[in-house]
């Protein structure tokens, strides 16, 4: 179990952000209340949201997590969530459930042609199909 939240982990939780403000290669720190950030992301409508909020924004410093606001509406007052970053530290692995569709390639030092070679070996300059010696 890591100490850290990853980025990706906050994907896999909410999906992509709607929005984003500022990069994590910025070197310029901004500031919201006390919250010294690089990049924020920006949900209007988050999936799953484990706190069941309507709008959410996460904050970065370059990799490392800062912090996270809620609010149920529009109208309300953002506040501070906890509920989030302690979700996502229970987690064991930054890419757990990452789908793996491609089987590992077995490593081989045995020639593998990709096509079938027609006529005797040359040393090219031609294109496959053309005779040769005639124009």
């Amino acid at each position: 179990m890591s100490n850290l939240i990853h980025r990706n982990q906050v994907v896999k939780m909410l999906g992509t952000p709607d929005r984003t403000e500022g990069s994590l290669n910025d070197p310029r720190e901004q500031r919201e209340g006390s919250i010294v950030y690089n990049e924020k992301w920006i949900y209007d409508h988050p999936d799953n949201d484990p706190a069941g909020a309507a709008q959410r924004v996460v904050f970065w410093h370059r990799y490392d997590f800062v912090a996270s606001l809620i609010r149920s509406s529009p109208q309300e007052q953002w506040q501070h969530d906890e509920e989030l970053p302690k979700l996502l530290l229970q987690e064991d692995s930054r890419v757990e459930g990452v789908p793996a569709p491609n089987p590992p390639i077995t490593p081989t030092r045995a020639y593998q042609p990709v096509s079938d070679f027609e006529g005797p070996p040359d040393l090219g300059g031609h294109i496959e199909g053309e005779r040769s010696g005639q124009s």
